[in-house]
């Protein structure tokens, strides 16, 4: 299962085991804190650390990828039985529920995910890998002189994650993997076991794989491009208007206006750690205005040309760093805050140049958190439970970082201090 930050949590059990109705114990620590295991308020610290109950889900068991292995994913619950307040799946299943609730409609969501592949460089380091030829949208050995996107095609297949797309991104050693429309939840899963699958096969390879969201100063950063459509029960998209000038229903507009109504106050929960900030700049294709525009790659919410059941809208703005299902259910939440309160979203963007005035991400992870801590709205959408143990573990990262003296400072500084 996948903690608050997207980091998994799990157990090896016995074969045979999950047939049943099957749990184990596991204390409340683990699925709110970063790599780090700190006490830090608001993680149950003061109360000992009791257990939450890891309810494994049979429906959900599926090939894993290491020989005569079988995963299965898990939700987390309280003494009481009751939801964890903190676990980010069963944050996702309420938001769906609240969309079919309101509105009518579940949420269909399809995950682009980037990432480097790196190489050893021969002084116990890592670089992004070698590759000649490299160039976006590439195949063969060119882009992929050691096979990895061979490899990652054959093994994900046989783990049943459906990937409909792999190719070389815009820098060497990058990949893009696109996967197939699903539920919510079913979506954000694969993209969690994806991330896994990724970095233990590369591993196998002698390689390593990073999701960081900027990890190189001379190359782009690797983002979370989030598709969502919404459905009836009738199974006609809710977005799509064949009446209206641009395809799309007023219901769509609305959904656009609440993404970027809160586009400045979740920052820290789609971009959620320092190196995050180094990915979101003007000039990339990263979701750094709150602005929108039919199929433009600058904005943060891409409008793809196509319409019918196809319609949907493309959230630019998280990386890879993060959990997906805390991800998704922030975009699904402040989309349906904007159906409900009839929003209207600005101009759209129409080109390379931003709208005049248009309000941009927070510059660092210290000042995305002070404005997601302010946030009532968020807080009512997600839970100030789940958001104060967020905000407790990201700032005593955070803390830790601005205490730390980074190789640029000695290099900046050294030579004239």
């Amino acid at each position: 299962m996948p903690d608050l930050h997207g980091v998994a949590r799990g157990k090896y059990v016995r074969h045979g085991d999950l047939e049943d109705d099957f749990a184990l114990a596991a204390a409340t620590y683990l699925i709110g804190h970063d790599v780090e295991p700190q006490i830090l308020p608001g993680l149950s610290g003061d109360r000992g650390f009791p257990d939450v109950t890891m309810r494994a889900e049979p429906a959900s068991l599926r090939p894993g990828w290491a020989p005569e292995e079988q995963l299965a994913l898990a939700s987390s619950y309280g003494p009481d039985g009751e939801p964890f307040a903190l676990d980010p799946r069963h944050l996702l299943r309420r938001v769906v529920a609240e969309w079919e609730a309101e509105a009518g409609l579940t949420p269909t969501v399809a995950m682009e995910l980037e990432f480097f592949v790196l190489e050893p460089d021969g002084d116990g380091g890592w670089r992004a890998c070698h590759v000649p030829g490299a160039r976006p949208y590439g195949t063969g050995t060119d882009v992929d002189p050691l096979g990895v996107a061979r490899r990652l095609r054959h093994v994900a297949r046989d783990a049943g994650l459906p990937i409909e797309g792999l190719s070389s991104e815009f820098f060497a050693g990058q990949f893009e993997v696109n996967l197939a429309p699903r539920d919510a939840l079913t979506a954000c899963d694969d993209v969690f076991l994806l991330r896994l699958l990724v970095r233990e096969t590369v591993a196998e390879m002698g390689l390593r794989a990073t999701f960081l969201p900027r990890p190189f100063n001379d190359r782009g950063g690797s983002g979370l491009h989030v598709n969502m459509s919404f459905f009836d029960a009738e199974g006609v998209n809710a977005l799509d208007d064949p009446s209206a000038g641009d395809g799309l229903a007023p219901f769509a507009h609305h959904a656009i206006a609440g993404l970027l109504d809160h586009h400045v106050e979740m920052t820290a929960l789609l971009a959620p750690t320092v190196n995050s900030y180094k990915r979101l700049r003007p000039d990339l294709m990263c979701g750094f205005y709150a602005d929108w525009g039919y199929d433009n790659r600058f904005v943060t919410i891409r409008v793809p040309r196509q319409r019918g059941a196809a319609t949907r809208l493309e959230a630019r703005q998280a990386d890879a760093s993060g959990c997906p299902h805390l991800v998704t259910a922030t975009l699904l939440a402040t989309a349906l805050d904007g159906v409900r309160r009839a929003l209207s979203p600005p101009p759209p963007r129409d080109g390379g140049d931003p709208v005049e005035g248009a309000a941009t991400v927070c510059r660092s992870l210290g000042d995305a958190l002070d404005t997601l801590g302010a946030s009532t709205a968020l807080s009512d959408m997600l839970g100030r439970d789940l958001l104060d143990a967020f905000l407790a573990v990201k700032r005593h990262e955070w803390r830790r970082f601005t205490e730390h003296v980074t190789d640029w400072e000695l290099a900046e500084y050294l030579p004239h201090h």
